[in-house]
């Protein structure tokens, strides 16, 4: 049966090439263009970087057939320039690869991504991505902390865009498990080539013959221990067939040993050979939390085979039947020595499921079934400029795109516009007058300025913004500012619609006239089925006996947008920041107070990103003459609205938060952190739910300016300190992803839309 059309053709983003030697990727995709005669695919091999061969670039690759297969292509894309440069190097890489995908006429592909360097492809273009986790990278001990930092964020986009995420092991189902859903499919075998009898190959050294198949990599094949085992047992040959990524070092340990035969890779089809004619396997690998994320292939090899195999603890052989020992490292050599002596007879234990036959079906029913339907949500917001919660809503619709049919209702055009349908949106501009649109909240009191015709006029909005809803048909509708909660509950219901309230703002008196706060509680317990709040602290000020979930907003990190690394632009100067919009009680007026007071003389610099939005240019203004005042206005930079958050975070040493109102969430502390940039935050309402001080962040009192001043210094000449935060950070950012952040909100529709099947519509 031919899969749906959608996914008729897929893209394997491979951590390595279409070779002879087969692994995981080239097994799965083999069987699936043999079973499915409609797929058509592209297979990704790594890029080539031509900086330091610059001749190479001249002219781009073209896509290559793959013998045996009329409708599989690789391809090779040209990386031109340093990563450390910026993002030239995958922007131009993401080109070459949507080029080749419509030269072969490859429309609308699933992305199978298993290489993370070309993460960037499924929110470039789209693609709905199964990302396939082989080996768990981030811990890989052998490479700078520089390169695992990027693995960690170019994964962290990985898993918040990804349709499914499929892993291979036990471990890597532990890991990324507790991130977000994820598939278990193990690796497999191929029984009927292990066990077809083949002859003895020819450079397989003589009897006493170990052989030992797969990638001699550092981080997993414990060179140390095959020394000692050669050197304890003088007579034993020992045979390495796969890829030798040994290091100098790793290459002079076993140099010694004459008896080493390091065979390099063979085909695929060969290494059933060595199996059958040596007389064991050895698996000397480190046990270590990089091989506890592996499914070893070898393993399955070995019991299809029959073969005696002796291997450390580690994972994928412990618990194994026989011919399998899985031994400790003190009791390796003598387990050798104990199959030399004594040979068990060949016992073949595979497990039926564990062939690449059944494996890949598993795979196929994820990777083609990612076309499933879509729930389908109007979300209700009332402005179109790129405010907080505005962004917090093209980062969820983003990494929920292959999950929800998303149709936006603005009350405007504008920037936000663009950005939603990159997200993959449908937007829909119902244009609200200008007056409606900016009532502001200290109006809504018995003497405030709300008068008949604003009421007459937010009425029939509503009945025009029922009637959409009832065209679009949505499963539920979603209200995303506090404004629009107002009217678009209302036109929900009224559309006989499940109704979701996304609560971003304190229902509080330290934000609301108290008129306001008693309107919107009412209104709150009266209208929605279900009520999403953006903390427990914003939550707090709403008491309610309806169904409330706390999702906190989502951050994700896009390394791939962001400006060159710091180091490459600073001069020293110290750069101390605040972002957001300007507003009083964001606390601009605090943070160029204590800037003043803690480097009153120096060369140190102050940022101030964002710009008013809603009818406070007259404070921003103001923000200038204190600066005059203070005496530090040749050292503050204003940015003004800056729509690239991250550039600007590259540029800062540190991050500081001061709301002097608690703050609902605190987006911009989790983008501080997820940036790699130190933090201090004001110790009330939500940052007090992300930061453990001194562990990922600093707190500091609402309004305290000596202690914020205190903070910069000590951040600015602990750098330790400094270092200890970022670090902190990172897993403290994973809390914030959008993966879990889409997880909990369909929770949140599949409940509310259960209790519609179940009871009706209240």
């Amino acid at each position: 049966m031919s899969p749906p059309s959608r996914w008729r053709d897929v893209v394997v983003a491979s951590l390595e090439p279409w070779d002879d030697v087969w692994r995981r990727n080239q097994y799965f995709a083999d069987h699936l263009l043999r079973r499915n005669p409609d797929v058509r695919m592209l297979f990704l091999e790594p890029p080539i970087d031509v900086f330091p061969r610059v001749h190479l670039a001249r002219r781009l690759p073209l896509p290559a057939a793959v013998a045996g297969h009329d409708r599989l292509w690789t391809f090779r894309p040209v990386k031109p320039l340093p990563r450390v440069l910026g993002p030239g190097a995958d922007l131009a890489m993401r080109h070459q690869v949507r080029r080749a995908a419509d030269q072969l006429g490859l429309r609308d592909p699933v992305l199978w991504l298993n290489d993370l360097q070309h993460v960037g492809l499924a929110r470039a273009t789209g693609w709905s991505t199964v990302y396939d986790i082989t080996d768990d990278w981030l811990v890989e001990s052998t490479v700078p902390e520089r390169v695992r930092r990027r693995r960690r964020r170019l994964e962290a986009t990985a898993l918040a865009t990804a349709r499914e995420v499929v892993v291979c092991s036990p471990g890597l189902a532990r890991s990324r498990g507790a991130v977000r859903e994820v598939h278990l499919v193990p690796n497999g075998v191929d029984p009927e080539l292990m066990t077809a009898p083949q002859p003895r190959p020819d450079d397989l050294p003589p009897a006493p013959a170990a052989v030992y198949v797969g990638t001699v990599h550092e981080e997993r094949f414990d060179v140390e221990l095959l020394d000692e085992v050669m050197t304890a047992l003088p007579d034993l040959n020992v045979a390495l067939v796969g890829p030798d990524a040994r290091g100098s070092e790793a290459r002079a340990v076993l140099s010694r040993q004459p008896r080493l035969h390091a065979l390099g890779p063979r085909p695929h089809d060969r290494v059933a050979a060595y199996l059958q004619h040596a007389d064991l396997v050895v698996v000397p690998h480190r046990v270590n939390d990089f091989t506890e994320s592996l499914d070893p292939i070898k393993a399955y090899e070995s019991l299809a085979v029959g073969v005696p195999t002796v291997a450390t603890q580690v994972a994928g052989f412990r618990g194994l039947p026989a011919p399998v020992r899985a031994v400790p490292r003190e009791d390796f050599a003598a387990a050798v020595a104990d199959v030399l002596r004594d040979p068990p007879g060949r016992v073949r234990a595979l497990p039926t499921e564990a062939t690449w036959a059944a494996r890949s079906r598993e795979f196929e029913r994820v990777l083609l079934g990612a076309g499933q339907r879509r729930i389908r949500v109007v979300y209700v917001n009332h402005v179109a400029i790129a405010s907080g919660g505005e962004i917090a809503l093209v980062r969820l619709l983003d990494a929920a795109r292959d999950r929800v049919e998303a149709h936006v209702v603005l009350g405007e055009d504008g920037p936000l516009v663009d950005r939603l349908r990159a997200a993959g949106a449908t937007v829909h501009v119902l244009p609200m007058r200008d007056d409606l649109r900016e009532v502001r909240k200290d109006t809504v009191r018995p003497r405030g300025s709300v008068g008949a015709r604003t009421v007459v006029d937010l009425a029939v909005y509503t009945w025009r913004l029922q009637r959409m809803v009832r065209e679009i048909d949505p499963d539920l509708v979603h209200t995303n500012s506090l404004k629009a909660a107002m009217y678009g509950c209302l036109a929900g219901r009224l559309a006989g619609k499940r109704v979701v309230w996304h609560l971003r703002d304190r229902i509080d008196a330290d934000y609301l006239p108290r008129p306001a706060v008693l309107l919107v509680r009412a209104w709150a317990n009266l209208l929605p089925h279900a009520i999403i709040a953006n903390s427990s602290s914003t939550l707090a000020t709403l008491p309610t006996r309806l169904p409330s979930e706390v999702i906190h907003s989502s951050v994700l990190y896009d390394p791939l947008g962001g400006a060159p690394q710091r180091g490459l632009l600073d001069n020293g100067i110290y750069r101390v920041g605040i972002v957001g919009r300007l507003a009083r009680w964001k606390g601009q007026h605090v943070f160029l107070e204590a800037f003043a007071r803690a480097f009153p003389h120096g060369a140190e610099r102050a940022v101030v990103v964002g710009s008013a939005m809603f009818g406070e240019e007259e404070y921003a203004d103001g923000l200038r003459h204190q600066a005059e005042r203070l005496g530090i206005a040749d050292r503050v930079d204003f940015r003004g609205f800056r729509d690239d958050v991250w550039a600007e975070l590259a540029q800062l040493d540190l991050l500081v938060h001061c709301s002097v109102t608690p703050e609902p969430f605190g987006q911009v502390v989790v983008e501080g952190m997820a940036a790699g940039v130190p933090v201090v935050a004001a110790r009330a309402g939500g940052p007090v739910e992300i930061i453990t001080t001194g562990v990922d962040g600093l707190l500091v009192s609402p309004g305290d300016v000596d202690g914020y001043a205190t903070a910069m210094r000590r951040v600015r000449d602990d750098h330790d300190l400094g270092e200890r935060l970022v670090r902190g950070a990172e897993a403290t950012v994973q809390r914030f992803s959008p993966a879990r952040s889409v997880e909990a909100l369909l929770d949140v529709y599949a409940e509310v839309l259960r209790r519609q099947r179940g009871r009706g519509l209240r």
